[in-house]
């Protein structure tokens, strides 16, 4: 009987990843980067940084190696960004296989800059669907990766990171926690 409830637990494992793979390749994460009211930087979202680039400081290599899931992406060309600018994000997400999208940060500013651990952030209240009205309080982080431009307080960027880590820790979690935003 123990047996045949650990196959059954894993059959169900199985078909449970199933169709988050379905879900991965269904879904299209597009990014849009202010500063000021120009658009800066969009794209949609790829595969992520698979190795740091060399010369960021090891403090940000150690959060780039470490064994959080969050959605990375080296940005090509970099872009430097001075101290007086303002910057905000804006982060989608859309079914292919529909037209419907959902938003997942609606033009929230960076407006904390830890210089020691070099990351500009924001972050944005998720907006769930109503059939999910107890979940509250979830946010989506957004983070400039960067390295110091050595002029005057300039950061150079090399690359972005979202994740869900109030709520969602592993890809699984973070596709759960994207079908039930407000889709329209």
């Amino acid at each position: 009987m123990v047996a045949m409830t650990i196959k059954k637990g894993e059959i169900l494992r199985t078909a449970f990843l199933s169709e988050v793979e379905k879900m991965i390749v269904s879904l299209q994460i597009i990014l849009y980067i202010w500063a000021e009211d120009r658009l800066i930087f969009s794209e949609v979202l790829q595969t992520g940084i698979k190795v740091p680039p060399p010369g960021i400081y090891d403090v940000l290599r150690f959060h780039l190696e470490g064994p959080e899931f969050k959605m990375r992406q080296a940005i090509k060309p970099r872009f430097t960004i001075p101290p007086s600018q303002t910057v905000s994000v804006s982060v989608l997400v859309s079914r292919k296989n529909s037209d419907t999208v959902a938003c997942i940060i609606n033009k929230s500013f960076f407006e904390y800059v830890d210089r020691t651990a070099y990351r500009a952030m924001a972050f944005d209240y998720l907006e769930f669907s109503p059939v999910h009205p107890f979940i509250v309080g979830a946010r989506a982080w957004f983070s400039l990766l960067f390295n110091e431009d050595g002029n005057e307080g300039v950061i150079d960027v090399f690359g972005i990171e979202m994740d869900f880590c109030d709520t969602a820790n592993s890809k699984e979690e973070v596709l759960w926690l994207l079908h039930m935003l407000n889709w329209k």
